[in-house]
């Protein structure tokens, strides 16, 4: 008859068995290499926003800053963006950059930096998805109880 502790031993190293072949690195898309959609590459001007299918002025919206007329969104390959606000004469009144990540059609943009001032700590400003038919990218993002979708033109 085998003793309790053989029978200890022989559960341990089931388990442990199990647990080597449950996991595996794919399991966390987080932890892999997966490439930076190129269609999301280029910049973009800020078209229209939608909250619960309202339209919204886009300048309200976004809060742009006194005296800005559009807006360019620049996005690079392998996830770095920056954003700007010009005014009537084309001068930069605002900007920012982070780094924009992909995995699937979930979308998160991270700002690191605004008028060229590192922030203290990162600030996610976008957690939602991304869809891409021409030269839309429509951006879609759950706020509280209220569905936000931006468009965006790609120039």
């Amino acid at each position: 008859m085998p003793s309790k502790t053989s029978i200890f031993f022989v559960i341990i190293l089931i388990f442990t068995v199990v647990a080597f072949i449950g996991c595996s690195d794919d399991d966390n898309p987080a932890n892999s290499t997966v490439p930076f959609p190129a269609e999301l590459v280029g910049e973009y001007v800020q078209t229209s926003v939608a909250v619960n299918g309202t339209s919204q002025d886009v300048s309200d919206f976004y809060d742009w800053g006194t005296g800005a007329v559009r807006t360019l969104l620049t996005v690079y390959t392998g996830g770095p963006e920056t954003f700007q606000e010009f005014d009537t004469n084309d001068s930069v009144l605002y900007h920012d950059s982070g780094l924009i990540t992909v995995v699937g059609q979930n979308m998160t943009v991270v700002l690191i930096s605004e008028m060229d001032t590192l922030l203290a700590s990162p600030d996610t400003v976008f957690s939602g998805t991304w869809d891409m038919t021409g030269s839309l990218m429509t951006l879609t993002q759950i706020e509280g109880a209220d569905t936000v979708v931006m468009v965006n033109t790609k120039q």
